[in-house]
């Protein structure tokens, strides 16, 4: 899956790839795009990533657990509780990717809002 992009990076080149729980077959609400849900079986989707992480390895700077899981309705199907449960379980304390890069990190979806 992932060649295709990486194929086209030059040298150093490293990128921000964002892995939404979004599926037809695979996540509480089936769909190809959006809204993104949790995922229907957390050991195979924590697999999935492990498995998304490690072929991207040394050409990834920054992973991003979904987008704007804030955006209820629209980008997120689940609740909150179930959005931090599951970048509980394929991101450990001790993220995979940083065990594979140092350098690497591992952020949230976020979604900007006013004060």
């Amino acid at each position: 899956m992932p060649d295709a992009l990486l194929g086209q990076l030059d040298g150093d080149a490293k990128v921000w790839i964002t892995l939404c729980s979004s599926s037809p077959w695979g996540t509480r609400v089936a769909t190809d795009f959006q809204p993104q849900s949790p995922a229907r079986d957390e050991r195979a989707n924590a697999g999935f990533v492990r498995r998304v992480v490690g072929r991207c390895a040394g050409r990834v700077r920054y992973w991003q657990c979904n987008n704007e899981p804030s955006n209820t309705g629209l980008l997120w199907a689940g609740t909150a509780a179930e959005y931090v449960t599951q970048l509980s379980w394929p991101w450990p304390p001790r993220p995979l990717d940083r065990v594979l890069e140092p350098r690497t990190r591992v952020t949230p979806g976020r979604s900007i809002t006013s004060r």
